[in-house]
């Protein structure tokens, strides 16, 4: 272990490791996070390199200039699990008949709930790992969540009545929900403003993969080995990825990042006095209890997440009903066969998968021309929400009208397809916005949009049944077309004052 040094030669050593322009600051009298004469005499105590910051390019700490190929390694393992995680209710949505032959609910309500309930613990998972993933890293959170997803879905396996398979079902949904909470954060981590768009758009290609061949897969399984082999499935797969974790997964997250690179030059130079340029003076309680607090405080007092929020949560609210009901709609209006049902969601994941791509291709080109003109904000990332905004509803009157008719089943498959088009083209400018608005605390805010979406869509489609039975196919999805033409103007409200309000001192509050 290094002998501790004096001052003096801590500044000629560390003087040696980095550039005119590197990240040591600093640490004088007037630091903000020292409260008592104690630590401010201390801190004067200090030499001029005692906060440790990142260099800039060539820092191999730094996750922004990480190899491309340890970057997209990362990404991609993380893009894996957002394939498996959506899988699960998506497989189980069209096995769900085989399930209610073997559990006949007491209730209706528990035949849509089975399903919704997942969305429930999407909602509830971000309360913890959003704010502990800003605090202890990514990485650990990564590695738990997979293994407890994998342990529930064994749990939802083995589960010996509806209840125990609902309970189970929402716990999978908490762990399932850690690479949609941090997903974006990683990516905010390792990429620069005008990169994240597309990287964003990847992590989307998962849960347009399961949307697209997750419904058919599951309908064939189930009939093949029966409903309880969708979970073991589930199980399998999320091992397999847990292992390639171990494999290519890395810390991202700056504060912890730093603080490594900290501990290394500690350990180099034997200067206790070095700490992180990202660190805050306060206890792991104060730390643990502002983490927790923090998706809450961006949801209810930042104007503009709530706003999003809301906006988004109405859009996955529908998808979730249309995950619910496509399936008994198709077997009762069309006479579809339970084996090959599946087929029926193939609009909505098409639909989803044209408006990943397209806004995987344009939002990024379409940032850096605002940048070359001088006018960069996070506010251009919502642009195509307006057109979302509009075919969500265009899709409601095709899929409500053309099934209350009797029309040609290609016909509400294809109006399903335009609300899925709709649906990312809220949900990915929504979430790229997040992060480029708020990079720091990119996990707390796309959780605070996630649990509020995501509580929204669990008990939304409650509704859905009953609301068919009263209204029918046709005006009861032109209901849902007519709120969604409400919320059209949202985001260009946002477009025009969006910035203004996410500046205004009134709502910069701390976090």
């Amino acid at each position: 272990m290094a002998t501790p040094i004096s001052n003096v030669e801590t500044a000629e050593v560390l003087a040696d490791l980095i550039d005119p322009h590197g990240s040591f600051t600093a640490a004088g009298s007037s630091d903000q996070n020292r409260d008592s004469e104690q630590d401010i005499e201390k801190s004067r105590e200090l030499s001029p390199f005692d906060v440790v910051g990142f260099d800039g390019p060539g820092d191999s700490y730094d996750p922004v200039y990480w190899s491309k190929s340890k970057k997209w390694g990362v990404l991609l393992v993380v893009a894996l699990m957002t394939l498996i995680t959506p899988l699960s209710p998506s497989m189980f949505a069209s096995a769900l008949p085989e399930v209610l032959m073997d559990y006949p609910p007491d209730k209706s309500i528990l035949s849509t709930m089975v399903v919704s309930v997942y969305a429930l613990g999407l909602g509830f998972g971000p309360l913890v790992i959003a704010p502990l993933s800003e605090l202890y890293g990514r990485l650990v959170l990564y590695h738990v969540t997979a293994i407890l997803f994998v342990i529930f879905s064994i749990a939802c396996a083995v589960s010996s009545n509806l209840n125990m398979l609902i309970v189970f079902q929402f716990l999978q949904g908490c762990a399932g929900s850690a690479p949609i909470t941090m997903g974006g954060g990683t990516v905010a981590d390792m990429f620069s403003q005008t990169e994240r768009g597309s990287r964003i758009a990847v992590l989307a290609i998962g849960p347009l993969l399961t949307l697209l061949f997750g419904p058919v897969a599951g309908s064939f399984l189930a009939a093949a080995k029966g409903w309880r082999w969708v979970f073991w499935l589930m199980a399998i797969l999320a091992g397999a990825t847990e292992i390639l974790y171990c494999c290519f997964l890395r810390e991202t997250y700056p504060s912890v990042v730093l603080e490594k690179k900290v501990q290394s030059i500690r350990n180099e130079t034997g200067n206790q006095n070095l700490r992180s340029k990202l660190h805050k003076d306060l206890s792991l309680t104060t730390q643990l209890s502002v983490s927790l607090i923090r998706p809450f405080k961006m949801l209810f007092l930042y104007p503009v997440v709530l706003g999003l929020a809301v906006h988004v949560a109405i859009g996955y609210s529908y998808f979730y009903l249309l995950l619910t009901t496509l399936a008994g709609v198709f077997i009762g209006e069309y006479a579809f066969g339970v084996d090959i049902i599946g087929v029926v969601f193939l609009g909505i994941g098409v639909g989803m998968a044209a408006g990943a791509i397209s806004f995987g291709i344009l939002s990024d080109k379409r940032l850096k021309y605002k940048a070359r003109m001088g006018e960069m904000k996070p506010e251009y990332r919502l642009e195509p929400m307006v057109a979302g905004g509009i075919s969500i509803p265009i899709g409601l009157f095709i899929y409500g009208w053309a099934t209350h008719y009797g029309v040609h089943w290609f016909v509400p498959i294809l109006g399903t397809g335009f609300v899925g088009l709709g649906l990312m083209w809220l949900l990915l400018p929504i979430d790229t916005y997040l992060v480029d608005a708020y990079p720091m605390y990119a996990a707390s805010s796309i959780g605070a949009t996630t649990v509020f979406r995501s509580i929204v869509s669990a008990f939304l489609p409650l509704a859905g049944p009953p609301m068919y039975a009263r209204l029918g196919l046709g005006w009861g999805n032109s209901v849902l077309a007519f709120i969604a033409i409400a919320f059209i103007p949202v985001p260009l409200l946002f477009l025009k004052y969006g910035e203004a309000i996410r500046k205004n001192p009134r709502f910069q509050w701390e976090l």
